[in-house]
């Protein structure tokens, strides 16, 4: 599980730069990594499309924010 986290932060650390983050960013790609998260941990169907969504969701919000501190403006 951490292996899985640490993944996720290190492609996070690639795309963007840090500094550059506000804390908006920061905390709307916590939120996904929690909706990644109980996503794959919950059982009904129903609940893991929900996930899914809000998934979907914080991610669009999260890299839209961010747009900013890219490293790549390319990858948009």
């Amino acid at each position: 599980m951490i292996d899985e986290k640490l993944k996720y932060y290190k492609g996070i650390e690639q795309d963007y730069d840090l500094d550059k983050l506000n804390t908006k960013s920061i905390e709307l790609f916590e939120i996904v990594n929690k909706y990644q998260f109980y996503g794959k941990r919950v059982k009904g169907i129903y609940l893991k499309i929900l996930y899914k969504l809000g998934y979907l969701i914080a991610l669009y919000l999260a890299k839209k924010e961010s747009v900013s501190a890219l490293k790549n403006k390319n990858k948009v």
